[in-house]
């Protein structure tokens, strides 16, 4: 089955951009590749420290199904 979570830990930098990503439980080797894929296009909100942006840790579960 190709079907599996994958759960990554990523910077989310001041620009919103993502940065640096971890693979913290990973399923099949592709899957974890288009996670880290996936997550990169993304774009987020950064966090703020007194109103101004900064880089952060953060981390989220992909999960990849069949239907």
């Amino acid at each position: 089955k190709w079907e599996g979570k994958v759960y990554l830990r990523f910077k989310v930098l001041k620009s919103g951009a993502v940065g640096e990503v971890l693979v913290e439980k990973g399923a099949r080797p592709i899957l974890n590749d288009a996670a880290v894929d996936a997550i990169k296009r993304c774009r987020f909100v950064p966090a703020k420290v007194k109103g101004e942006a900064v880089d952060c840790w953060t981390s989220q579960e992909l999960r990849f199904k069949l239907h």
